[in-house]
């Protein structure tokens, strides 16, 4: 992918796929990825690449709504997508964050499952069977990890992800064993969501902050490669972390 101008191309058995405007790759399991909308009809359209037929399908078209100020963030899970935007609250008039769900199979929508939390902004970091992992950020810059299940209708911090500016969380992603990887101040964590346990910090696993995040690293299902500011490879899955 080239960064400067949103552009990537697949290349497979010997054919070559140009893929323009291209706003974030969505998924770690499948490609699927956002163009944005040049219209004041939607915000972005979600497109998958099927490897398969060497084709490209159109998934959803995200709609742009009245009290929305904003498009934040979108992820898939099954035929779920969910999407997260800026908005200003019809009864508060407060500029908060939303996020909604839609499903393309039948067609259920609700336009927002985490209306109590009044976070001025969050992004979705990964979805995984109906749980949202997604990054908060409050008043004053502060950012927090919070898992959220759709179906209860409830959400929960992840204990000691409370990040004062100019620190972030980057990378923060679902593995196959439930459990969540993520970098804070680029010191890699990994936290069991079905336990009462702290994170657990990989020491020395840094990720290099002398680049943009996504310039050195990269998340495939339950790997995740990525370089530190020496150079060297680091591979991580439900295992814990090798470098090469």
């Amino acid at each position: 992918m080239d960064p400067s101008n949103n552009e990537m191309s697949i290349l497979q058995n010997g054919s070559l796929l140009p893929l323009k405007n291209i706003t974030k790759n969505t998924s770690s399991n499948r490609f699927t990825y956002l163009v944005s909308s040049s219209d004041k009809v939607s915000w972005a359209t979600l497109f998958e690449y099927q490897p398969n037929t060497q084709t490209v399908r159109t998934l959803y078209v995200i709609p742009r709504q009245a009290d929305e100020l904003k498009f934040l963030s979108a992820t898939i899970d099954g035929s779920r997508v969910y999407s997260t935007f800026l908005h200003t609250d019809t009864k508060t008039k407060a500029v908060e964050s939303k996020l909604t769900v839609f499903d393309i199979d039948t067609g259920f929508k609700d336009d927002d499952i985490t209306w109590q939390l009044n976070a001025p902004w969050q992004e979705i970091q990964d979805v995984q069977d109906g749980m949202i992992l997604s990054k908060f950020q409050f008043d004053g810059g502060y950012k927090q990890l919070v898992l959220i299940d759709v179906a209860a209708r409830t959400a929960r911090e992840i204990p000691g992800t409370w990040t004062e500016t100019p620190g972030d969380i980057l990378a923060a992603h679902f593995l196959s064993n439930r459990s969540i990887q993520y970098f804070q101040n680029y010191r890699l964590y990994s936290y069991d969501r079905d336990s009462v346990a702290q994170p657990k910090e990989y020491s020395g696993a840094y990720l290099n902050w002398f680049v943009k995040a996504d310039q050195a690293m990269q998340i495939v299902g339950d790997r995740m490669a990525y370089v530190d500011s020496q150079k060297t490879l680091y591979v991580s899955d439900t295992t814990g972390v090798k470098n090469f």
